[in-house]
């Protein structure tokens, strides 16, 4: 049992480990049996076969925990649970992590885990933050569930799973499975071994179009894969184009006199408008047409950084301006969006 590692009657800490291309009878990347604790973090198990049980991981007896937190279990394969079989075992306790696209998910035998901020193949419900087991994490080359070398197990930019993790579960693990910062930008926590390094840069989609949605992370070439920066999302418009941005509270990240550069708490931070670019609010997110707009969807741009403002007060920090617009902006315009939060206490304004 445990074709790379086998773990008897002792505890054990891996993190930041490939375990890939091994086979067993059970555990066809690791076995634990009879231990005490167990924990593995930022981890890659991938490409691992078993015989009997436990493609990527078999779990026997163990006491006191079994956690995972920030992995990804992928590409495995066994007669029963593909990814992980557990008996008579305290958890798995699994958090921050990707199980997907293994012959199967995770076999139990009085065993029960417990799973938050997860993506694990098999578990379709999303309480305590987790996204459905359906739901593909979009890996950037990943290799079918057998024994294989190879596979890109690093996340696409329109992924579900990026900023879709709890910093809470982050603790002393500063750095992803590559050895990069687990906390890109100081941001929120990717769920898997691997955290995306960069900012995906806006771009305009069919038409002209560039879609925004609050949260999300994408290119703007769609809504499956919008862009979460309003003012990127202008920038990158064409002259003549659109900006449809969805339901959902936006604060300006970007100073008005220099949009291409965030400055995350600037009080000079504004939306700034750009020639030809119209910006459409009130979106759902699923319309494609303009006509498809629902009344009651309420896209709010707000001037208030710490989103803490209580009528007129504590809103010392918010933006002078929400909105800029100088010059000759030709045909540019703003339709349906609700303006709050400004605070002008210099001459120009608060809106």
């Amino acid at each position: 049992a445990g074709g790379a590692i086998n773990n008897d009657s002792s505890s054990l800490v891996l993190r930041g480990c490939m375990i890939q291309s091994n086979s067993a009878n059970s555990g066809g990347g690791l076995s634990n049996g009879k231990t005490v604790s167990i924990s593995i973090i930022s981890c890659l198990i991938c490409g691992n076969e078993a015989t009997n049980e436990g493609g990527g991981m078999s779990n026997y007896n163990v006491g006191s925990s079994l956690n995972v937190i920030n992995c990804t279990i992928s590409g495995n394969s066994s007669q029963s649970g593909g990814a992980i079989s557990s008996s008579f075992t305290n958890g798995p306790y699994i958090s921050n992590s990707i199980i997907y696209n293994n012959s199967s998910g995770i076999a139990n035998g009085s065993s029960y885990p417990v799973i938050t901020y997860s993506l694990v193949q098999g578990y379709t419900a999303t309480s305590n933050n987790n996204i459905s087991g359906n739901t593909d994490p979009l890996f950037a080359g990943p290799m079918p569930p057998m024994l294989n070398f190879g596979g890109d197990y690093h996340l696409q930019p329109c992924s579900p799973v990026l900023d879709m993790g709890s910093n809470s579960y982050v603790g002393t693990q500063l750095t992803d499975a590559d050895g990069n910062p687990r906390l890109y930008n100081n941001g929120t926590v990717d769920m898997g071994a691997f955290e995306m390094q960069t900012v995906t840069d806006a771009t305009a989609g069919a038409a002209g179009i560039v879609y925004v949605r609050a949260g999300a992370n994408g290119s703007g070439k769609s809504w499956s894969c919008a862009s979460g920066d309003l003012q990127a999302a202008i920038n990158a418009a064409p002259g003549g184009g659109q900006v449809w941005v969805a339901m959902g509270i936006y604060t300006p990240n970007r100073r008005a006199d220099a949009v291409t550069a965030i400055t995350p708490g600037d009080r000079n931070n504004a939306f700034v408008l750009k020639r030809d670019v119209k910006i459409y609010g009130g979106f759902m997110g699923l319309e494609s047409t303009l006509n498809e707009r629902s009344p009651g969807s309420i896209s709010i741009l707000s001037g208030d950084l710490n989103m803490d403002d209580n009528g007129f007060s504590n809103n010392s920090e918010n933006v002078y301006h929400v909105v800029v617009s100088t010059g000759d902006v030709g045909a540019a315009s703003l339709e349906d969006f609700t303006i709050q939060g400004g605070n002008g206490d210099i001459s120009g304004g608060g809106g």
